[in-house]
């Protein structure tokens, strides 16, 4: 019985190394070896390389990757805001022909001003020049004498300038409501015609002293 046992190990070992020579592979004898389970056995590969574990290498990815901005959208203007605007506008152009208006109606009246100044001053000279002609002509003729027959005519005269400063006033203010300016202040113009009137009577003064001299 020994004998036989050798001679099927003699035969298992040239198998076995038979097997050697063609694959490379080195078999484990039956006899020799307890057979294990393939639960126990590691998986076989081809060429029984070993399995190549990949390294873990650093990320290549850049760290600190600024976010994308997503854009933003502006939103329309709403019906609302447009609203607005046009008002804003509206007002815009309202304000600027007023302003417009203003200056036209100022530029007028300081013209007619102007000339009332003039047609006072004519009237006033002329008032002097007769009440010097009346001294130097009659040397009698004293101040009361000069007060009874010029004094009235002085009177109605500056009467007369007031009366169509006043209208002209009158007008620019019925000018001003209508352009819708009655809410804004007139340019100086009533101190502009009192400032003259004064200087027109100091002239007539001065002038009527030099003739009673």
């Amino acid at each position: 019985m020994f004998s036989k046992l050798n001679q099927v190990e003699e035969l298992n070992g040239q198998l076995d190394e038979t097997a050697e020579g063609n694959t490379g592979v080195v078999s484990p004898s039956p006899l020799s070896s307890p057979i294990s389970s393939p639960a126990d056995q590691p998986e076989a590969t081809m060429n029984n390389e070993p399995t190549q574990t990949p390294e873990i290498g650093p990320s290549t990815q850049p760290e600190n990757i600024a976010p994308t901005p997503s854009a933003t959208l502006t939103p329309g203007p709403t019906s609302d805001n447009v609203e607005k605007d046009d008002n804003s506008k509206g007002e815009s152009t309202n304000s600027e022909e007023k302003s417009r208006n203003k200056k036209k109606i100022d530029a007028s009246v300081t013209a007619k001003l102007g000339s009332l100044k003039s047609s006072c001053q004519a009237t006033s000279n002329s008032l002097v020049k007769q009440i010097a002609g009346e001294l130097s002509s009659n040397k009698d003729a004293t101040l009361a004498d000069i007060q009874s027959k010029y004094l009235s005519k002085v009177f109605s005269a500056e009467s007369d300038c007031d009366a169509k400063f006043n209208e002209l006033m009158s007008n620019a203010k019925s000018e001003y409501k209508a352009a819708d300016l009655g809410d804004q202040a007139f340019p100086d113009w009533s101190s502009q015609y009192e400032s003259a009137k004064a200087q027109a009577r100091a002239d007539a003064l001065a002038v009527i002293a030099d003739s009673i001299k």
